[in-house]
């Protein structure tokens, strides 16, 4: 998806892993700029394609709180 969505300006798309690291490409975010987001995930789902806006980032996750705070 990065490699494909590069070069819009309306999106932001997560930084490039670093070395050593692997994803499990679970789910893949971006962003978008200009308050965009609901005109395209409409236009997305009428399409076919499923979005969803229910992944909070891990630092809003109280959970991922308390483990930084253990360490």
């Amino acid at each position: 998806y990065s490699r494909d969505l590069a070069g819009l300006e309306a999106l932001w798309l997560p930084p490039p892993l670093p070395d050593g690291h692997e994803s499990s490409y679970y789910f893949h975010w971006v962003q978008f700029t200009g308050g965009i987001r609901d005109r395209v995930a409409a236009q997305l789902y009428a399409a076919g394609i499923y979005t969803t806006f229910r992944y909070e980032p891990p630092h809003r996750v109280p959970i991922f709180g308390a483990v930084e705070a253990a360490r």
